[in-house]
């Protein structure tokens, strides 16, 4: 089971996408997620798969290079709790204090300023809300942006299990739209569509 922010997996509170960097394997295809909205300020800056994750262990993975934020963490709403660990991106890299009971975080330090982080936990009712934030420091949640600063992500996975290796997610993406040629017609006279199928996977991702 793999998670593609680029395929639209991904909601967002006050982060916004900026330029791409090379990512692990090579490609141009990680993006900077941005801590935005200087004008609310000291607030969230994270991204979320809503959607349940489901019942027993799961495991998510990222992997992150500082952007002008050295701190991120992973979320999971478990069991109706919201529960973070945050990690230090900077070095070889380290896991924030104050660990959730029962999770395991794990940080893998990469070529090129790049991070494999990831946590694994245990469900019994629901984990919603699974994703990633930015932050400044350890244990920062809400912050005031500059609109500038945060980390590249790439490569993210979620898994049925404890962590294994990345495994790219090289499937079709597809997004699917219709239009009416026409707003209204006549009684008994047909109508026109046009539709179109876009497939919006980014190589490697």
């Amino acid at each position: 089971n793999t998670m593609n922010a680029i395929c639209g997996g991904f909601g967002n509170i006050n982060t916004r996408y900026g330029a791409y960097t090379t990512a692990p394997d090579g490609t141009n295809t990680a993006p900077l997620f941005i801590e935005a909205g200087p004008a609310s300020g000291p607030v969230e800056h994270y991204e979320y798969y809503y959607w349940n994750l489901g019942l027993g262990q799961q495991t998510l993975s990222f992997h992150f290079q500082a952007g002008g934020d050295s701190w991120v963490y992973i979320q999971s709403e478990v069991d109706g709790v919201l529960q973070r660990v945050w990690f230090n991106l900077a070095g070889g890299g380290a896991v924030g204090t104050n660990v959730p009971a029962g999770w395991t975080p794990a940080i893998t330090s990469l070529s090129n300023g790049w991070y494999r982080c990831s946590v694994t936990f245990n469900v019994t009712q629901s984990a919603y809300y699974s994703g990633f934030g930015l932050a400044t420091a350890d244990q920062q949640s809400s912050y005031t942006a500059s609109n500038v600063n945060g980390v590249y992500e790439w490569g993210q996975q979620w898994e049925n299990g404890t962590l294994t290796d990345y495994q790219a997610n090289v499937g079709p993406c597809l997004s699917f739209s219709k239009t009416a040629d026409a707003s209204s017609v006549a009684a008994g006279l047909p109508i026109g569509y046009t539709i179109a199928l876009t497939n919006n996977a980014a190589p490697g991702t």
